[in-house]
């Protein structure tokens, strides 16, 4: 049992102080909103010191987006100044903690069409495709694509291999540099011919766990329908759902965590741990450790017997750890080493997996020192990312719920709400430290996208609070904010969509047209344009009317077209060039 000195599980007593009046609120939200908007405007012209040298993807995307949701933002806050109290914002909450999966199903059909339609279906960076080939592999029964190694450097630029995709030069032999369990939940959409669906469907399930988490601590179904209606209108948690970005599976899985976790019994002890696994070995596992962490010592220090209680989530954790991690990174290293092993991985497939013990203790050992030697005191530069991920959260979050969520730390006594926020600062915290850099693409803070699902949560855990020592005074505040997050949902989601379909168009348009105004069969991009390199993507087997390859020069281009593209005739263009077979 846990021993507990918070009162009554669910129950979030009161603490001392009067609430902040809902004007109060939207002007301090409004100052924040001002603050980003002075540091998207002092990115762009340098006024405190320069950041020449600087400029990548991530401060690329920063500049040109961020500015349009600031004036958004700021115009929907100081609209709620003056806003009357709307009964059909409570109904709609009301509806949603009354019939959870109704909007869980309706958010995933909506971003199934988007992700086809907005997206273009179309993995935008190294780290989508990475995830997105190697679930091609397992849904062929098959651990490692095979490439010719002749082709091995068109079609995978040199900088990248050994990094997003390994591979072997002398076998062909190809696999993700990620660990597998993304790729493994993408696959049987991959086989279904549906992996544009993927995404959409854990961001459904996200709902229905986060609705699962409101009631459990909140005593209430309501509780349920605002958490809902917080997370559908910030629009981080839903342009994420039709990406390839293995971030929104990574939020529900640290959630599900979470939810086993609320009410400890050695079922739900051993069910965490196996969860934990999942999310450990998701894609990069200090997305789950950072997130994790305050869990793991609260279990650690307050269940009895002790030992019990951390032996039970050592269990759940342990086939994760001897599987997707060790057993993972031991099997691809043979593979990627040995060219027969590449041969034996396509004819065994997932079957082949655990060689050797001490293989896979080597394995671990090699990963837990690579994390030690990163680990370093944050650099400028890298403190000025996290400042700049703050600003994308506030500005991709519906409006006033990161505040909200810090001012529930201080009034809610309910450990379960403190570890709750504890997750979201030691995730922070944990990237500060340890990875003193931005995060390159992605929508939304994407290195803080694992624990942004508590920011909801959170934000209603304060309303709870308020409630006890003003009813009416939480009804204001629920009504400016359901006001709020209805219009952001409105006005910003369209807004993100409309930036996302146009980078994409943008993006895409880059990919050299054959005669015919079309895709060529065969692409040899340049090296020119921009972050056109990332559109070098291809099947793990060059199955498919079309191969992406990134150019070796004009010399060694030719020679290989000779060789094994005979009958392609050149179109130039800009980034590049296309030919379409005869």
């Amino acid at each position: 049992m846990i021993a507990r000195n918070d009162g009554a599980p669910g129950v979030i007593s009161a603490a001392a102080g009067a609430p902040p009046s809902v004007r109060g609120v939207i002007v301090l939200s409004l100052l924040i909103t001002a603050f980003c908007g002075l540091f998207v405007y002092e990115l762009n012209y340098d006024l405190i010191f320069t950041k020449r040298g600087w400029f990548n993807f991530f401060w690329y995307w920063f500049e040109r987006f961020e500015f349009d949701a600031v004036l958004l933002l700021a115009a929907v806050l100081a609209a709620l100044l003056v806003s009357p109290r709307a009964a059909s914002v409570e109904g709609l909450a009301a509806w949603m903690a009354r019939n959870p999966s109704l909007p869980a199903v309706g958010v995933t059909a909506l971003l199934g069409v988007c992700t086809l339609v907005v997206y273009k279906n179309h993995p935008l960076c190294m780290d989508e495709y990475a995830d997105w080939f190697q679930s091609r592999v397992f849904a062929a029964g098959s651990l490692a694509g095979q490439w010719p190694p002749e082709l091995l450097d068109w079609l995978l630029p040199k900088g990248f291999q050994g990094n997003f995709l390994r591979v072997s030069t002398s076998s062909g032999a190809v696999m993700s540099g990620y660990f597998p369990g993304y790729a493994l939940v993408q696959a049987p959409f991959v086989w279904l011919g549906v992996p544009w669906l993927c995404n959409p469907v854990l961001v459904g399930a996200t709902l229905l766990v986060m609705a699962y988490i409101a009631r459990t601590l909140f005593g209430n179904t309501a509780a349920a329908g605002w958490v809902l209606l917080f997370a559908i209108a910030s629009p981080v948690f839903l342009v994420n759902g039709i990406s390839y970005y293995s971030s929104s599976g990574q939020l529900l899985l640290n959630l599900a965590f979470c939810a086993l976790l609320l009410k400890p019994s050695p079922g739900r002890l051993f069910l965490a741990g196996l969860v934990g696994g999942l999310s450990a070995f998701y894609h990069n596992p200090i997305r789950h450790v950072f997130f994790a962490l305050p869990w793991l010592l609260w279990i650690g220090w307050t269940y009895r017997p002790r030992l019990k209680g951390l032996l039970l989530l050592a269990a759940g954790y342990l086939p994760a750890v001897v599987i997707l991690g060790g057993a993972w990174l031991y099997f691809r290293a043979q593979i990627i080493a040995n060219p027969v092993a590449a041969g034996a991985a396509a004819a065994a497939g997932a079957g082949a997996v655990v060689e050797s013990a001490a293989g896979i203790g080597s394995a671990i050992s090699g990963l837990l020192h690579h994390a030690w030697q990163i680990l370093a005191w944050p650099s400028a530069y890298g403190a000025y990312a996290r400042i700049a991920g703050l600003v994308k959260t506030w500005l991709w979050t519906a409006p006033m719920i990161p505040l909200l969520a810090v001012f529930a730390v201080s009034r809610c006594r309910d450990t379960r709400v403190q570890l709750l926020f504890l997750s979201a600062v030691s995730t922070f915290l944990g990237y500060l430290f340890l990875m003193p850099d931005d995060q390159g693409h992605g929508w939304g803070d994407r290195y803080f996208h694992a624990a942004w699902g508590v920011l909801p949560i959170l934000a209603y855990a304060w309303i709870a609070e308020i409630r006890k020592q003003s009813p009416e005074g939480a009804r204001i505040f629920l009504a400016r904010l359901g006001i709020g997050a209805v219009a952001y949902f409105l006005l910003a989601f369209p807004l993100r969509l409309w930036q996302v379909h146009n980078h994409m168009k943008e993006h895409l348009a880059q990919v050299p047209q054959s005669s015919k105004g079309v895709p060529g069969k065969v692409v040899l991009l340049n090296g020119t344009g921009y972050y056109a390199v990332d559109l070098v993507q291809n099947d793990p087997w060059m199955r498919g009317p079309k191969h992406v390859l990134h150019s070796q020069g004009a010399e060694k281009d030719e020679a290989m077209l000779r060789k094994h593209f005979p009958d392609c005739k050149l179109v130039n263009g800009p980034y590049g060039s296309a030919c379409a077979a005869e």
